[in-house]
């Protein structure tokens, strides 16, 4: 593979004007740089992308998406499919490309968001958390950002823009209903603790609950959010008598509805159920219908690659942006009158 070195010997000048030729940093004379362009092509040398954005700070056009650190999740959330697919199709309407960074620690995370240590013009982090070096790193980087979730003041001092639904009121709209409808054991099973929806969901079901007299509420956490978390955390509520599960996703509402089958309850009747995000997968099925709320992931993407595009353009105020989950009254738990 030809390289600088080759380019320079065979036009007898210095790499660094070579260097200089392809990246612009400094002038170099016409004739040498027709010389050695004129030898580069004949040779079929190109020179490295993503080396020259990087040490040059040229614009890539490229956007990264840090999803979730393997630390507060583990797995490739259903959600990410629609996301993703709306984040690259809007993305390439401004003329960007999408660089995924997945499954990396969250300190490898952070790293990457230095200045430098990456080939993108601006950043889209998803699903904050306590503790998350990713937003403490973005907050003292200079790049453009967006934060899909709430940040709760996590930036290192720093504002900047956000996207999320109202998660707090989401859950206390549904607590509310499930008593409206006689409930009198409501049982969340919320996400992993350390994530900031988590804590949102919990703020919201804990206003509700303590402000009435509920014989008993209570909150479990799934760590990875799944079908079998969902049965053994419902199996628990069930022994105490739950008649009222809220659960943060499809996979832990497929496992509370296998969990009370098992118990020879019926799902709307005995218990009520519902997700506050579902994900429409072929692993899921529900009889009876699942009543849950769907959150709007392309207008997520719009708004996001939008306050970063007028970000980049404007250098505008930080902006957060909240959209409104739609709520699917189904046969779970029906819509109250």
């Amino acid at each position: 593979m030809t390289t600088i070195n080759d380019i320079a010997k065979a036009t007898g000048v210095a790499k660094s004007t070579v260097s200089n030729v392809f990246s612009g940093k400094k002038f170099v004379s016409p004739e040498i740089r027709e010389k050695v362009l004129a030898t580069a092509d004949k040779m079929e040398y190109s020179p490295n992308f993503y080396a020259r954005v990087l040490s040059h700070k040229n614009e890539s056009n490229i956007l990264g998406l840090f999803l979730e650190n393997n630390e507060a999740d583990g797995g490739f959330q259903p959600y990410y499919d629609t996301l993703i697919r709306s984040l690259t199709i809007e993305a390439a309407k401004h003329g960007f490309s999408l660089l995924i960074y997945f499954g990396l620690s969250n300190q490898d995370m952070a790293c990457n968001l230095k200045p430098g240590r990456s080939p993108i013009d601006a950043a889209i982090l998803v699903s904050p958390s306590t503790g998350d070096e990713r937003l403490s790193k973005i907050g003292s980087s200079l790049i453009p950002f967006v934060v899909i979730g709430n940040p709760k003041g996590l930036f290192g001092g720093k504002e900047g823009n956000s996207i999320d639904t109202d998660n707090v009121g989401l859950v206390r709209r549904i607590f509310s209903e499930m008593k409206q409808q006689g409930c009198k054991k409501i049982t969340m099973i919320n996400s992993n603790q350390t994530l900031t929806i988590t804590q949102d969901r919990d703020e919201g079901f804990n206003e509700v609950a303590k402000s009435d007299k509920i014989a008993k509420s209570d909150i479990f956490y799934s760590a990875h959010s799944t079908k079998e978390d969902g049965y053994y955390y419902a199996s628990r509520a069930l022994k105490d008598g739950a008649d009222a599960i809220i659960c943060a996703n499809g996979f832990i509402a497929s496992g509370a509805y296998e969990a009370i089958g098992d118990a020879g309850l019926k799902v709307g009747a005995d218990v009520k159920v519902f997700s506050l995000g579902y994900s429409h997968s072929n692993d899921l099925s529900f009889t009876p219908s699942l009543s849950y709320a769907a959150q709007d992931y392309a207008e997520f993407a719009k708004q996001a690659v939008g306050l970063i595009v007028d970000d980049i353009a404007n250098k505008s105020a930080p902006k957060s942006v909240i959209i409104s989950s739609k709520i699917h009254y189904n046969d779970s738990f029906v819509e109250p009158k």
